[in-house]
């Protein structure tokens, strides 16, 4: 899935978490829930009682990649800028034989892109099995929750739910990649491709059951919540 209709169906299930999160109580305390709004960078969910809080990243069933970062073409090859888990599985790997995209030297027509385009396909590169766990978590995230899949910790499950660790293959996918539907690719990314790890005993979505310290409140009112 791409473009608007991936960004539509993840924003219906990250909604769908937060409202279930909205419900929750924790180990008899209230809580409170907040939804990252639209595209604006953060965790998903971040489900918060006292003083302390915790993000959750949501992904639909059909998603297979997070945490998408720009390549830059500086010096004369691909470079990615910060320090994140994709630059050190990068590391010294030539990308596309040091050749800029089109677009960077300013050649932005079809014809441009059709003289080169063979010359740049799909690249991967094997990935440590915690690198998307280790990303989010970095994020702010300490869940993860998949759709129909189920709930798994980052690294620590600071909430005791009793879910397992989200570890699994995973690779680095370097792609080109345009803003528009039509025209040539005007950037290079890279984003984490992973295959589900087995399925989670506990979930937030209703098709597992909750993590042992939560229970739906039936008959209260609402938590409160708050869209940031």
């Amino acid at each position: 899935m791409r473009g608007s209709k991936s960004f539509l169906n993840g924003k219906r299930y990250q909604t769908s978490v937060f409202a279930k999160c909205c419900q929750l109580v924790f180990q008899e305390q209230r809580c409170s829930a907040i939804e990252v709004e639209g595209a604006k960078p953060g965790t998903d969910v971040t489900l918060s009682y006292g003083s302390v809080s915790h993000g959750i990243e949501t992904k639909v069933s059909g998603a297979f990649e997070g945490g998408g970062v720009k390549v830059y073409f500086e010096g004369g090859r691909y470079t990615i800028h910060g320090e994140c888990i994709h630059k050190y599985i990068l590391g010294d790997t030539s990308l596309y034989g040091n050749i800029a995209l089109p677009w960077y030297e300013g050649k932005r027509t079809e014809h441009d892109w059709e003289q080169v385009k063979d010359q740049f396909p799909d690249f991967y590169i094997d990935a440590p099995s915690t690198a998307v766990s280790e990303y989010y978590k970095t994020a702010g995230s300490s869940y993860i929750q998949i759709e129909n899949h189920g709930l798994y910790h980052t690294g620590e499950d600071p909430m005791q739910f009793g879910v397992p660790f989200f570890d699994c293959p995973t690779r680095l996918r370097i792609r080109v990649s345009k803003h528009k539907k039509k025209g040539i690719p005007t950037d290079v990314t890279a984003a984490l491709v992973y295959t589900k790890p087995p399925k989670s005993p506990f979930s937030l979505d209703g098709t597992l059951p909750l993590p042992a310290p939560l229970r739906v409140v039936a008959e209260s009112a609402p938590l409160q919540a708050v869209v940031e």
